[in-house]
């Protein structure tokens, strides 16, 4: 477990960290479950397969979607062919974002930088507060993008093991 990708730093005793904030929405059930998600994939505890296969025998590292790499934070969020077409819907929206508030492209940023915005901005913006109203939309498009990405990877996994 790790909290490298979390903005600490952003947290003030006795409010909510922002990645916490889901009032921005009309169905708060949903982004709970969405958060569910994307905390998981900040704290390092959703298990992918190069997790997975440290503790299990006869595992792979080996994303099991697109056999093409290991199955890294990284490959997750932004490599693996088969979550392409989801990650590109909602990379669109991010980079519309991203030019309001910095002038930054995701296509131009190190893979590093990109999975530190999907993950917590504030991190790798450390000037903007987390309150801030892009702030608060790009979260809300980088859960929904986590949660799109988690579910795709469970129904192809379900699909493959039938």
């Amino acid at each position: 477990m790790s909290l490298r990708h979390l903005n600490i730093d952003a947290y003030n005793p006795g409010e909510f960290h922002h990645l916490l904030d889901i009032n921005t929405t009309n169905d708060p059930t949903r982004e709970t479950t969405r958060l569910a998600i994307k905390l998981k994939l900040v704290t390092g505890t959703y298990i992918l397969q190069n997790k997975r296969f440290r503790y299990t025998e006869n595992e792979t590292p080996i994303c099991k979607l697109c056999d093409q790499g290991d199955e890294t934070l990284c490959h997750f969020l932004l490599d693996c062919q088969i979550l392409e077409p989801i990650r590109q819907k909602y990379f669109h929206q991010i980079d519309e974002i991203l030019h309001l508030i910095s002038k930054d492209n995701l296509r131009t940023l190190s893979s590093h930088d990109k999975i530190q915005i999907i993950l917590d901005c504030t991190l790798h913006y450390t000037g903007l507060k987390g309150n801030s109203e892009n702030i608060v939309k790009l979260d809300a498009i980088c859960r929904q993008m986590s949660y799109a990405l988690h579910i795709a990877r469970y129904r192809s996994l379900d699909i493959k093991r039938k």
